[in-house]
């Protein structure tokens, strides 16, 4: 088959002289009436082989190397998240559950543990999901 690349302004195209696209011979055999069996009988690809792991060898360590860098990161994240929490503006903040009652709070302190436990202690050792829903974010 021949190739034959048209360039336009914005992008190339490519035209691929009498080749049949997939789908175009899908659309001709579903017209005709056969149906292909490849699609049932033929591999999707190469295999890995057998005793072959993806990525190489693994060995089990104490300590692997992998890990000092892994904690960096997080050690990173958490110095930068505790410096922007630090800098959040405590405004005072009301609570009201689903029955209407409010509570009052503080933003970046008061939790969703602290509001069960102001209801009961059993409420707060037995709860372990809340969802939030914000009337207005406080920066």
């Amino acid at each position: 088959p021949s190739l034959k690349v048209n360039p336009t302004a914005k992008f190339a195209t490519l035209d691929v002289a009498s080749l049949k696209v997939s789908h175009v011979a899908a659309a001709e055999e579903a017209a005709s009436g056969r149906k292909s069996k490849d699609r049932l009988n033929k591999e999707s690809g190469p295999k890995v082989a057998v005793g072959v792991k993806i990525g190489g060898d693994f060995t089990v360590q104490k300590n692997a190397p992998f890990l000092k860098d892994r904690d960096s990161i997080f050690e990173e994240i958490k110095a930068r998240r505790a410096v922007e929490f630090a800098q959040a503006k405590r405004e005072a903040i009301t609570v009201t559950l689903p029955d209407g009652k409010t509570f009052p709070g503080t933003a970046w302190e008061t939790t969703p543990g602290d509001v069960a436990a102001s209801i009961s202690a059993g409420l707060a050792q037995s709860s372990c999901v809340a969802k939030v829903v914000f009337s207005s974010r406080v920066s």
